[in-house]
């Protein structure tokens, strides 16, 4: 049987639940489901990893996914500036995309190509297609952690 919690683990679960939220988590209304929701988030973005940000993540790897993937590096492509242009637009599907286990920096980086010609459908649908392409382009992202 588990023991009760004390004030300090309701303490770290509402830090934990506030920061997962501030990330994009569930705001669902009832309280049991968003907070399993918010856990199963919590677990996907806890791998390990030396990147403080997904900026920073992506600053050192899409050049190298890019190539693998398209062939061509960002420069080569008119892509040299995607991050900053384009790498806040991903958050809104932090939570779709933790829900099937997809890390959010590498969901980051499939995201971005859905401003190239490799996106067959309408933009809008673009957390989705991360989601049904993760497997195509698995073998060509870097790991989270450099161990």
């Amino acid at each position: 049987m588990p023991r009760p919690m004390s004030m300090r683990d309701i303490e770290t679960l509402k830090a934990a639940e506030n920061y997962i939220l501030h990330c994009g988590g569930d705001v669902t209304p009832h309280p049991q489901e968003r907070l399993l929701n918010n856990l199963r988030i919590l677990m996907v973005e806890q791998t390990p990893t030396w990147a403080d940000s997904h900026y920073e993540f992506l600053d050192h790897h899409l050049d190298d996914f890019w190539q693998a993937v398209l062939g061509k590096s960002l420069s080569d492509s008119f892509c040299a500036g995607i991050v900053s242009a384009h790498g806040d637009k991903g958050y809104c599907y932090r939570r779709q995309w933790a829900e099937k286990g997809i890390h959010f920096y590498h969901g980051m980086m499939i995201f971005l190509l859905t401003y190239t010609d490799i996106m067959d459908r309408p933009m809008h649908e673009a957390g989705q297609w991360v989601i049904d392409n993760y497997e195509r382009f698995k073998p060509h992202l870097p790991p989270l952690s450099e161990d």
